[in-house]
């Protein structure tokens, strides 16, 4: 996600000053899975100061940076093509999905991608699971346990989906 932190990073300090520690905070706390570090944060903030996307003032011993009319204009211009992005994506999965005899694979990576696209995070609320299942996966994949497992795993993962449509 390092290469969508400008993006990130303007997009927090759409409506409030925030200091680099806030940034950090509002960043992990609205995608629930990606806290930047101080060592990404800072250089960037210096950077977005010496192109005039950011401002700062200093309120005691904090520095607040906030967006200036360049910053406003560029944080449009990314969100405008981060959409171009998507529009491409999404076009693309529709054909594929004309195409496919996996309609419900297209369907639902259309429906990630219409998330995204609306700056939401999918599956947010369970991200951190989500990527502790698929390291467990991975894992079992590079240590090369699957074939040898498979039966087992089968039957965990089809457990744990009887459980999920259980859900109400």
């Amino acid at each position: 996600m390092s290469g969508q932190l400008k993006l990130v990073l303007l997009k927090s300090l759409e409506n409030d000053a925030l200091s680099g520690y806030s940034i950090i905070k509002s960043i992990e706390q609205n995608t629930e899975c990606w806290k930047p570090s101080t060592g990404s944060i800072y250089p960037l903030l210096n950077n977005l100061l010496e192109d005039g996307l950011v401002e700062v003032k200093k309120e005691g011993r904090k520095k607040l940076y906030s967006l200036t009319e360049g910053g406003k204009n560029e944080l449009k211009q990314l969100i405008e093509r981060k959409n171009e992005i998507f529009n491409r994506l999404i076009d693309d999965w529709k054909v594929y999905a004309s195409l496919s005899s996996k309609k419900d694979d297209a369907k639902f990576m259309l429906e990630i991608f219409e998330t995204m696209k609306k700056g939401e995070i999918p599956f947010k609320e369970i991200n951190p699971e989500l990527k502790e299942f698929r390291s467990a996966v991975f894992r079992l994949f590079a240590e090369k346990k699957l074939p040898g497992n498979k039966n087992r795993i089968k039957k965990i993962i089809k457990e744990a989906v009887k459980k999920l449509e259980d859900v109400k």
